[in-house]
């Protein structure tokens, strides 16, 4: 692997593609690290739900979670299905549309979402710290930079 990382932002021929492989080679390498599975997939199926629904502090249908997550409502229900199974929510109808359910969540689902994210930004915490003070205000700086540059493309 190529140390393209050495360059500095002021040269003038960036070979955009040899750092575009560099970095998938990078992120393949990434994907088989235990302790950077729980920063990266922190906002996936059973978390990300009841982040959802605490942030939002009233029931969703299971169609606004699915558009939320850009997942199909079939993986969402086996998301809902595990998340009632242990008490975390519950389903109810909606009385303007019998066919619709009302997902809330319930006070166990929202003590397991405070528990999730504490163990989620002590492990951010960590995180940082190994990267040390410059590289950590400059990875949060870049993460920033991404949200800005593709936030808003659907």
């Amino acid at each position: 692997m190529s140390n393209h990382s050495t360059h500095t932002a002021s040269e003038q021929h960036i070979d955009y593609s040899a750092l575009a492989i560099e970095l998938r080679d990078v992120k393949r390498e990434m994907i088989h690290i235990q302790k950077l599975r729980g920063i990266v997939h922190f906002t996936n199926g059973e978390n990300y739900v009841l982040g959802l629904l605490a942030q939002k502090q009233h029931p969703l249908h299971p169609k606004e979670i699915s558009d939320a997550m850009c997942i199909s409502t079939a993986r969402v229900a086996k998301i809902l299905n595990q998340l009632e199974e242990k008490k975390y929510i519950e389903r109810s109808c909606d009385p303007n549309n019998k066919r619709q359910k009302w997902i809330a969540l319930l006070p166990a689902g929202l003590a397991q979402n405070t528990l999730n994210i504490e163990a989620y930004i002590q492990r951010l915490t960590n995180f940082l710290r190994a990267l040390g003070p410059e590289d950590a205000y400059d990875y949060v700086r870049i993460q920033k930079k991404i949200v800005t540059i593709y936030g808003n493309v659907k």
